[in-house]
């Protein structure tokens, strides 16, 4: 009976209905207690449908060219054998999804939640991986410094403006190096040595190594043209 209870529970078919019931009360609740649907739907007389043709694959690039990023920096941080790129792009969708619908930032958990599932790797794995999305994340400072400067050169801001602009690309440029210099101390220390907290920081760390490689760095930066508000 166990046997047969833990292959109904991880049957994919058997987890997709038990999501049925509560997206058809979504579904209900929207249609009955949602907007003037007749109003929604004359809304569109006027779009242009091409745009949005285009914003979509546009957006599908982007999350393309990031998973691609990400996918980089777990390459340097976990040895092989690598996750497969369909799955590292599976994660990052649903942290996406999760992003989007739940307070917090959850879906930077959830996709590490998500693709730890397909890595054979023993502990601290979940940390390691909890450090590549620190380090994707903070490869937002370049772009964001390369915004910052062409707005200073090109716009007239006010000077109130200017020093909070000033403070958050000091914590940024700071929290980089930080990383940096995380990802350049105890690269692979002797594990067993430490204790729960301590090796949890170090496979946290060894989550940055993309930081100290140059050219994966780059690789992973270089997706950054792509990288817009629904990260």
């Amino acid at each position: 009976m166990n046997g047969i209870h833990i292959r109904v529970t991880h049957n994919p078919w058997f987890r997709a209905a038990l999501l049925v019931p509560p997206l058809a009360l979504a579904a209900l609740l929207l249609w009955w207690r949602g907007p003037d649907w007749g109003l929604v739907y004359h809304a569109f007389d006027f779009v242009a449908w091409r745009w949005i043709a285009a914003a979509f694959a546009l957006n599908l690039w982007s999350v393309l060219f990031r998973a691609i990023a990400w996918r980089a920096t777990i390459n340097q941080a976990i040895d092989e054998p690598h996750p497969r790129f369909n799955n590292v792009l599976t994660a990052f969708g649903i942290g996406l999804f999760a992003n989007a619908v739940l307070p917090g930032r959850i879906g930077e958990l959830a996709r590490v939640a998500v693709l730890r599932r397909h890595l054979p790797h023993g502990r601290g794995t979940s940390a390691t991986l909890v450090g590549t999305v620190v380090a994707h994340r903070l490869f937002d400072v370049v772009p964001v410094l390369l915004l910052i400067a062409y707005v200073l050169s090109t716009a007239k801001i006010p000077h109130w403006a200017v020093t909070s602009i000033v403070i958050a690309a000091t914590v940024g440029v700071t929290l980089f190096a930080f990383a940096l210099a995380s990802a350049r101390r105890h690269h692979r220390p002797v594990l067993d040595e430490m204790g729960t907290v301590r090796r949890l920081a170090a496979m946290a760390r060894r989550g940055l190594s993309v930081m100290k490689e140059p050219l994966a760095a780059a690789a992973a930066i270089s997706a950054w043209p792509f990288r817009r508000s629904a990260m």
